[in-house]
Order: C-alpha cells, then sequence, then structure tokens
C-alpha cells in the first residue's frame, strides 16, 4: 500500500471541485442554447409548413380562376380548408382597373401565428382574345362580323393576308403580317395594320379532350348517333343524322371525320375529331352561352353550311360554338354564329358572325393562359 506523498493530500477533490464548477458554468449555457435552437428550429418548421400551406392556396385561387373567370370577376371567392396542421384561408377578386385578379392566401398556424401571400394575376387571351385568328389567308365575303355585346371588338388578326369583298363588314381591327385588301363595297370600323407580329399558334394537347371522351367508354367503327351523346371516344367516324335530335351529354372524341346532317344539338360537349368536320342544315345550340363549347379539328379542316337560325327574325344563333382548325381551313357559308373561329385559314360566305365578349376570360381555350403579374409575402 502505497502513502500519499507529503503536500499532495486533498488536491483530487480540489481538482473535482474545480472541474464540477466549471462544468456547471459551461453545461447551463448549452442547455440554454439547445433550448433555443429547439425553439427556432420549431419556429421555422412552422415558418415553412405555413409558406407551403399558403402557397397551395393560391395554387388553389388559380384553379379556381382558370376554371370559373367570369364567374369570379362578378363576386369574389373565399373559401378555407385545412392543410399541413394549419388552416388556409382563400380569397379571390376582380381588380378591373388593373383587369387582373387578385388572390390572398392565408395559412394561419396551431399557435396563431400566419403567413399571408398576396398575388394578381391576368388572363393572357391568346388566339380567341380575337374574335377571328388566322395562321394563314383569311377571306371574308358578303359577311358581317361584329360584337353584339362589345360594339367595335371584332378583332381580327391573321398571319397571311385579308381580302373583304362585296360587302363585308368588319365592326373592329384588322391586324395582318401581311397585306389588307379592301374593295369598295367592304369597310372595317376600327384600325387596320399591316405588317404585325406573328401570331403565337400553339402545338394541340389532345390528351385532356381524350381523357374526357373515355369517361364514357370506347366504340370501335362508325357510330351514328341521334338522341344522347357522350361523354365517348370513337375510334372510327361520327355521323349524326337521323330523325331524333341530338343531346350532348359530355365530350366526344373522335380519331376520324365527323358528319353532321340535318339535325339539331342541344346539350353541353366538346367535339374534338382528328380528320374534317362536316355540318350541314344543322342547329348547334348548347344550353348555356357563358361557356361555349369547343368544335375542333386537329389535323383536318371544319366547314360549316346552312345552319338553322331559330327565333325572332334570326337572332337567335344557328352556330353557338368556339371553331379551331389549327392545322387546316374552316369555311362558313350561310351561318349565323356566335362564338370564336381559329384556323391555318378562313374562307366566310354570306355569314353573320357575332363575337362574344366573355371569350377574353376563357382561360381553358387553347392559347389562352394564366400570367402572373406579382406574387409577395405580407
Amino acid at each position: 500500500m502505497k502513502l500519499a506523498k507529503k503536500g499532495q493530500s486533498g488536491q483530487a477533490l480540489i481538482m473535482a471541485l474545480i472541474l464540477l464548477a466549471l462544468g456547471s458554468l459551461v453545461i447551463t449555457p448549452l442547455l440554454m442554447q439547445t433550448a433555443t435552437n429547439l425553439k427556432y428550429h420549431d419556429m421555422i418548421q412552422w415558418e415553412t409548413l405555413r409558406a407551403y400551406s399558403a402557397d397551395s392556396g393560391v395554387a388553389y385561387g388559380l384553379s379556381e380562376v382558370y376554371n370559373n373567370p367570369q364567374e369570379y370577376q362578378e363576386a369574389p371567392f373565399d373559401y378555407s380548408y385545412d392543410i399541413n396542421n394549419t388552416t388556409v384561408d382563400i380569397v379571390v377578386s376582380y381588380n378591373a382597373t388593373l383587369g387582373a385578379y387578385k388572390i390572398t392566401s392565408t395559412a394561419t398556424s396551431p399557435n396563431n401565428r400566419s403567413t399571408t401571400i398576396e398575388t394578381y394575376v391576368i388572363i393572357e387571351i391568346g388566339l380567341f382574345g380575337n374574335a377571328f385568328a388566322c395562321d394563314g389567308n383569311l377571306s371574308i365575303f358578303q359577311t358581317t362580323l361584329s360584337s353584339l355585346d362589345n360594339p367595335g371588338e371584332f378583332d381580327i388578326y391573321v398571319n397571311g393576308n385579308v381580302t373583304l369583298t362585296n360587302n363585308a363588314l368588319v365592326d373592329g381591327d384588322v391586324i395582318s403580317t401581311g397585306v389588307v385588301t379592301i374593295d369598295g363595297t367592304s369597310a372595317v370600323s376600327g384600325d387596320i395594320i399591316e405588317g404585325a407580329e406573328v401570331l403565337d399558334f400553339p402545338e394541340i394537347d389532345a390528351q385532356p379532350h381524350r381523357d374526357a371522351a373515355l369517361v364514357g367508354g370506347t366504340f370501335n367503327g362508325t357510330y351514328t348517333a341521334g338522341g344522347a351523346l357522350g361523354p365517348k371516344y370513337i375510334n372510327g367516324d361520327l355521323d349524326i343524322k337521323g330523325e331524333a335530335d341530338t343531346v350532348l351529354e359530355g365530350t366526344v372524341y373522335v380519331t376520324g371525320n365527323v358528319t353532321i346532317d340535318h339535325q339539331t344539338i342541344t346539350g353541353w360537349g366538346d367535339i374534338v375529331a382528328e380528320g374534317n368536320i362536316l355540318m350541314s342544315t344543322y342547329a348547334f345550340k348548347p344550353d348555356s352561352i357563358l361557356s361555349l363549347p369547343l368544335i375542333m379539328s386537329i389535323n383536318g379542316n371544319v366547314s360549316l353550311d346552312h345552319d338553322s337560325n331559330v327565333g325572332d327574325e334570326g337572332t337567335d344563333k344557328g352556330t353557338e360554338a368556339v371553331l379551331y382548325a389549327p392545322n387546316g381551313e374552316i369555311y362558313l357559308d350561310l351561318v349565323n354564329v356566335y362564338g370564336s373561329v381559329a384556323a391555318e385559314d378562313i374562307t366566310v360566305r354570306q355569314s353573320d358572325i357575332n363575337y362574344p365578349a366573355t371569350l377574353k376570360g376563357r382561360a381553358d381555350l387553347p392559347g389562352a393562359g394564366l400570367e402572373t403579374i406579382s406574387y409577395g409575402y405580407k
């Protein structure tokens, strides 16, 4: 057994007490910093969750504007839902001065802290912000082009030349990348602009139309309709004829051609074909004109010949639709159309075309969309 040397008695105890004192001085701040870090990370986590939640509210508001632009010009949209353990309140309103929709999204966490995102969006009107949009040449013969609910706003944009003959009247602007030719019997009420920039015709995404049609099943071959029609995916041709009128009940997608002969078509639904669409001696009148359906040929032509103008002195339109043939011609003869027209080439004879101002607010049509002009946290 060894004995402690003289002068070393109690040194270990003193060292232990010193270390204990120093440890208390170090550990307390460390514990306090750890607690602070936990609070900070908890705060950051809630800030992040609220930011994501508020952003999801903006996305929800954008979807509402996209699908119901006209509705929210007349009355604000107010909605709440829970996500990420936060409550999100969304308000959508329309600023007529800016021509923009204001979306305010506020996410509130259980500790009553909140994050608010405010954004303004406008509708990029695209092709159908014009009454006529043409990716080639436009010929108008003995036809009146006007806008009943917005006089002077039947605007035409053409990536080519424009020819107006034999009492052709355009109540709006005519904008052309080429030359505008007007004979002595025809007139344009607005500006005539030649040598303009080319208007973009976007590529067609047919998948949403296919998906909407496939909900009602697939038919292979030539489908002869009369009565209820749609939704339906037709892998072949579609013939709409017979004694019974046709009621559209959804989107119809046709891989071939569509022929409509001596028919009155009501209800609501888009008609989209990969081939030609020929309509003769008909009336195409959806149940509501607030959201006009789309008649589109993806790769072919659209021909409308002699619609049935129903009503007092023909004031009720025989054709109420948006007409689109991005890779072909639209030919209108002896028709009375309430809607808009876009095609590679357009020829109009002895017809009356009226453009509804509501189409300028349709973000769901080809070439249109929402554009954010401001986005920020409040």
